[in-house]
């Protein structure tokens, strides 16, 4: 989907770490644009606990032909935990309420929600310069491998081994199944 330059040139400056959160993004974006990937993500965050963010950063990375070793998805993990949970998930379900709130008029929940889903959308683009910075720095400087679907899945299995996430990649549960879809949307054949 991208092409491997933004990693590749090491960031050593403010400058290059915003360009490198600008690849990030706009690979999240289009990634997530693809049919299937955002149910497939939503429901790996809802029904699995699983940070959308990390599955695209795993994703992206793998597109960069960069490997995510265990300890650097534990660096990841922490890196995006205070900003998912004080300010990107109160967001969340200040939005998801809003859609069902009674006594407020439709227009009026619609506009809220609104506003509510652009500040939790800059939530996510702060938690990805936030994982640019804290991770993909160091991310940078490692090897770089070729850009293929089982290294994607190689990252995403790091990524589940440190969140404590009990599904198992290559099984045949539905989990699994919507991982597979991330992957395929990220690397199609």
């Amino acid at each position: 989907m991208l092409e491997q330059s933004a990693m590749a040139q090491n960031p050593k400056s403010a400058g290059d770490f915003e360009a490198m959160a600008s690849a990030f993004w706009s690979y999240s974006l289009s990634l997530y644009a693809v049919p299937g990937v955002e149910g497939a993500c939503l429901e790996l965050q809802d029904e699995a606990g699983l940070n959308v963010n990390l599955m695209l950063f795993c994703c992206w990375l793998a597109s960069e032909g960069h490997a995510l070793p265990a300890d650097r998805a534990q660096d990841a993990l922490e890196v995006v935990r205070p900003c998912q949970d004080d300010f990107v998930t109160p967001l969340r379900s200040a939005r998801r309420w809003l859609k069902t709130a009674d006594g407020l008029p439709d227009e009026t929940r619609a506009e809220l929600g609104r506003k509510v889903l652009s500040l939790e959308l800059e939530g996510e683009r702060l938690l990805q310069l936030a994982l640019v910075r804290g991770v993909g720095r160091t991310l940078a400087a490692s090897p770089i491998g070729q850009a293929t679907a089982s290294l994607a899945m190689e990252n995403l299995g790091a990524y589940l081994a440190v969140a404590g996430c009990d599904l198992e990649i290559g099984s045949s549960a539905a989990a699994d199944s919507r991982l597979q879809t991330l992957v395929r949307a990220a690397f199609p054949a």
